[in-house]
């Protein structure tokens, strides 16, 4: 069964901000974000789409499902590489803090003292 015109756009739109998330999964905050947002856009066209189509007493394809279960399992790999890597930065995060208190501390020790006297001994 062919897909009609207006649904080969919705799932080329798909496939391609999935591949733009792909592509930038890695990159700048903004861009993931934009790309988070066009992707969560075009799933929402086709979930409208499906919505109508008992209203417009058109079937949605075996066709149509396969395509969606792999746009949809990239978009979950990708999520997940996602999740993992943010997890990983907040751990190293984390690493550095404490490093950094260490090295303030040692540096408090290691001052030399300012040549005046405090009233707290």
């Amino acid at each position: 069964m062919q897909l009609s015109a207006e649904l080969q756009e919705l799932v080329q739109s798909l496939s391609h901000t999935t591949a733009f998330l792909a592509r930038v999964e890695r990159g700048e905050r903004r861009e993931v974000e934009h790309a988070l947002g066009e992707r969560a856009r075009a799933m929402d066209a086709i979930r409208c789409w499906i919505t109508a189509e008992p209203e417009a007493a058109r079937t949605v394809s075996a066709e149509l499902a396969v395509q969606l279960a792999r746009e949809f399992e990239t978009g979950r790999q990708i999520l997940l590489r996602l999740t993992l890597a943010r997890e990983v930065m907040r751990s190293d995060r984390m690493a550095l803090d404490r490093e950094l208190q260490v090295l303030n501390g040692l540096r408090r020790l290691c001052a030399k003292p300012s040549g005046s006297l405090s009233c707290r001994g």
